[in-house]
C-alpha cells in the first residue's frame, strides 16, 4: 500500500504538474496556501474530505483511489503518533520522584492562573531513596510532613480551596487506585470512599504561539 503523499506524487508525475500547477488547479487564489495543504500531505498529515474530492477531480482520478492511501497514511500516523507518546512517557518515567499532593475541595481549580501560580505548593517532594523506607517510617514522615504541609498554607490555596486530603504516588506507573489516601491529619485512609477524588496531571490548557499547550507536573519540573 502507497501513502497519499506518494499516490499525489505519482499522479503529479504523470500528468506533468508542478506544485504550482497543482495548488492553482486545486483553485487557490493564496498559492501558498495550496503549498500549505501540499506540505501537509507530504508530512504524512490527514486532509478534509472536501480537499480530497478537489485533488481527485484535478488530479484525473477517482475518489476511491484514495481510499487506500488514505487508510495507510492513517496507519502510520497513528503509529508515529504511538511512537511518541512512548517517548514522551519514558521521559517523565527517568524524571519521576515520588510525592505527597494536597487535594483541594474545588474539583475544578479556579481561577485558572491562580491555580497555576499556587499548583507546586500543593506538592510535598520526596527522593526517589523514600520508598525504600519500611512502610512504617513512610507513614511516620508522611504524617509529619502532612502536618507541616497543613501549618505552612494554613490548610489551603487560593484556587484550590481548603484541602480534603492527601494523596501518595509511589511510582509513575502506579495506578490510581493503589495509591495511598492521607488525610489532613496525616493519618492513612484506610477504606477511602469512592467519592474521594485523586489528581489530575494536567492542570491547565494555555495558549502559546497559537498553539495549545497542556501543562504537566511530574518529579521536579513542569512539561508541556
Amino acid at each position: 500500500m502507497i501513502t497519499l503523499s506518494l499516490f499525489v506524487e505519482n499522479r503529479m508525475k504523470e500528468l506533468g504538474l508542478t506544485r504550482r500547477q497543482l495548488a492553482e488547479k486545486l483553485g487557490y487564489v493564496n498559492i501558498y496556501k495550496g503549498f500549505a495543504l501540499l506540505d501537509k500531505i507530504a508530512k504524512g498529515q490527514m486532509v478534509a474530505k472536501e480537499q480530497v474530492e478537489r485533488l481527485a477531480s484535478v488530479l484525473a482520478t477517482d475518489v476511491k483511489d484514495f481510499i487506500e492511501p488514505l487508510q495507510e497514511t492513517c496507519r502510520l500516523l497513528e503509529e508515529r503518533i504511538r511512537v511518541e507518546e512512548e517517548k514522551e512517557k519514558e521521559k517523565e518515567r527517568s524524571a519521576f520522584e515520588p510525592f505527597l499532593v494536597a487535594v483541594g475541595e474545588k474539583e475544578s481549580p479556579e481561577p485558572v492562573f491562580v491555580a497555576c501560580l499556587m499548583h507546586n505548593r500543593r506538592f510535598i517532594h520526596l527522593t526517589r531513596s523514600f520508598t525504600d523506607l519500611s512502610p512504617i517510617e513512610q507513614l511516620e514522615r508522611i504524617s509529619n510532613l502532612i502536618n507541616e504541609h497543613m501549618d505552612t498554607h494554613k490548610g489551603g490555596l487560593p484556587g484550590f480551596g481548603y484541602f480534603t486530603h492527601y494523596v501518595y504516588r509511589r511510582s509513575y506507573d502506579e495506578d490510581f487506585a493503589d495509591m495511598l489516601y492521607f488525610g489532613t491529619d496525616g493519618e492513612l485512609i484506610s477504606h477511602p470512599p469512592a467519592t474521594m477524588r485523586g489528581f489530575k496531571n494536567a492542570i491547565a490548557s494555555l495558549r502559546v504561539g497559537g498553539k495549545k499547550a497542556n501543562l504537566y507536573w511530574l518529579g521536579n519540573s513542569y512539561y508541556t
